[in-house]
């Protein structure tokens, strides 16, 4: 299950980079618009709305989709995943689910915001503090992800949360090929 995890959370990232690429964009473009270019590169209330309007959407929209019907986000639903809670008695609550985005994307979020607008301010000259700060974001990454494959496949932000990633019943993943079929339903 460690192979589907890592799939649909790269499912999952090319959504995420492809809004930062637009809100970022967005944002780059109304502020140049409005102050010019100079202004928004280097005042830091636009880099705060922008990792706003990153991080906030990424979190609701992922949360929500894990505590809606189908229990899980595009990545999930593709590679046959759902969100469960970690006992029978613990429901998927949008709440829980909210909270459990929150604490997988927004430091791994803001470390990557912070650390990619280090270097761009930096000229092309390599500094210490980005290095720092690069080496952080990948940290915060490797850790996000790195508890899937230890113990009993739960990551750290699952835990807290109290819900857990579970294959999904009546789907099952075809052997080497990675693409999935649906069970046969059967009539009553």
């Amino acid at each position: 299950m460690a192979k589907q995890r890592v799939l649909a959370e790269l499912i999952d990232l090319a959504i995420v980079v492809g809004w930062a690429v637009l809100m970022i964009g967005g944002v780059a473009a109304l502020g140049a618009w409005r102050f010019g270019l100079q202004h928004v590169v280097f005042a830091l209330e636009w880099h705060a709305v922008a990792l706003a309007l990153i991080v906030v959407p990424v979190c609701l929209a992922a949360g929500l989709a894990e505590a809606g019907r189908y229990r899980g986000t595009p990545g999930k639903r593709r590679t046959g995943l759902r969100i469960v809670g970690q006992t029978w008695r613990m429901e998927v609550t949008k709440g829980r689910a909210i909270a459990r985005n929150a604490l997988k994307y927004a430091p791994s979020l803001v470390f990557v915001y912070v650390a990619a607008l280090a270097m761009a301010t930096s000229a092309g000259v390599v500094q210490l503090d980005n290095a720092i700060l690069v080496g952080i974001a990948i940290a915060v990454l490797v850790l996000t992800v790195a508890g899937v494959f230890f113990g009993r496949g739960t990551a750290l932000y699952d835990a807290i949360a109290g819900l857990r990633v579970a294959e999904r019943a009546g789907r099952r993943v075809l052997a080497g090929t990675g693409s999935s079929s649906a069970a046969p339903r059967r009539a009553l």
